[in-house]
């Protein structure tokens, strides 16, 4: 339950810390724009082990989605070198 809460808290914070500073999106690789390259780890948890957190409902399809637009050419076309998703069973502590 308490890593439940810390990772509450960091999401929280970089959302504020975020909108706070003005983030902008990144480049698109076809502008030509920015440098190195873009990399993405998409972690969706609905169905935890622990019996004291109580699973979630859209996590999984959520981190579904957010895969499928970094894949689209309006999210970069991210191909499976620059992008790993984990959900639920291939997440772990390690």
């Amino acid at each position: 339950m308490k890593y439940f809460l810390l990772l509450i808290a960091i999401l929280t914070n970089v959302c504020l810390y975020s909108q706070s500073k003005g983030a902008s999106p990144q480049p698109s690789p076809q502008s030509g724009e920015g440098q190195g390259e873009v990399y993405a780890v998409v972690i969706g948890i609905s169905d935890y082990q622990d019996k004291d957190i109580p699973d979630l409902r859209y996590a999984d399809k959520d981190a579904e989605a957010f895969d499928n637009f970094l894949r689209s050419p309006a999210g970069g076309s991210l191909d499976g070198d620059h992008l790993q998703v984990l959900m639920n069973g291939q997440t772990t502590a390690g």
